[in-house]
């Protein structure tokens, strides 16, 4: 390779259109290399596809000694194809779009690399909240029917699900249910909740049955849970009692949480009212 002095010394006798043929192969191989390492950030897996990074720094390698040696590459290709690539790179118009187009190609592969890189930390590492949307639509829906009475467990040992069920708490609260939170071992929470938020039912009958004229109070609150978008494990476990009770278990995070699709939150949203429709309360 040539020195730096002496290709600049080289590139300033060019001719302008072979001085401009150059800085646009220069540019082309270093968008190949880019890419190439794009690829293996971006990569899903950790054994990324080697063969497209290895055509992408072929092809860049060879486009930048293409550029440094153009004065003795010239003559050895034909005249025509010469003509072509030295008329498409004297083009302003196409010059501008091929930097618009790549320019966009990386910013927007940053963004997403960026998007997914935040997505990848909400479903594997932040811990569960109640996001204030979530809060007011678990509000707003509650609101259509009388308080109830509800306890909120979770494991003492726990700090990410006792948070989380502090965060349920007030949310329920300020829905003006009438709430209770209890901690307990983590041994008796992952008995019956080993991780995710369970709904636990207490009856007085053995039966168990649900009056067909009013939802009861799990019901409304597991599709309260649904439409505000809060992930529940189960529908409600039912437990023969002396008494009716309504209890959420917080277990511990899920290792992976994923995002619901929009035709699934669309589901959710509306399987309530229809629910409703047929049994009013």
């Amino acid at each position: 390779m040539m020195g730096l002095g002496r290709r600049w010394r080289m590139f300033e006798e060019l001719e302008k259109p072979d001085r401009i043929v150059c800085i646009c192969l220069d540019y082309l191989g270093l968008g190949f290399l880019l890419g190439a390492g794009e690829i293996v950030l971006t990569s899903q897996t950790p054994s990324f596809p080697l063969w497209k990074v290895t055509v992408c720094i072929v092809i860049g390698v060879g486009l930048i000694c293409t550029a440094q040696y153009w004065p003795s590459v010239k003559p050895k290709l034909r005249p025509s194809f010469v003509s072509f690539i030295t008329t498409t790179a004297s083009n302003f118009w196409l010059r501008f779009f091929a930097t618009i187009v790549i320019a966009g190609y990386f910013i927007g592969g940053g963004l997403l690399y960026i998007h997914r890189m935040r997505s990848d930390l909400d479903i594997y590492v932040m811990p569960r909240t109640v996001t204030s949307e979530q809060a007011n639509d678990l509000r707003k829906y509650l609101a259509q029917h009388p308080p109830y009475s509800v306890t909120v467990w979770s494991s003492v040992e726990d700090r990410e699900a006792a948070e989380y069920a502090s965060r349920l708490y007030l949310a329920l609260q300020r829905a003006n249910w009438d709430v209770e939170q209890n901690q307990f071992g983590s041994s008796r929470i992952a008995a019956e909740c080993a991780e995710g938020m369970c709904l636990r039912v207490e009856w007085p009958t053995k039966e168990g049955a649900i009056d067909p004229k009013h939802l009861p109070p799990h019901v409304i609150l597991r599709d309260a849970l649904r439409y505000s978008n809060i992930d529940l494990n189960s529908d409600g476990q039912l437990e023969n009692k002396g008494r009716y009770a309504v209890v959420l278990l917080v277990g511990r995070r899920p290792r992976v949480i994923y995002k619901r699709s929009w035709m699934l939150r669309l589901y959710q949203s509306v399987e309530p009212h229809v629910e409703n429709w047929f049994m009013p309360s």
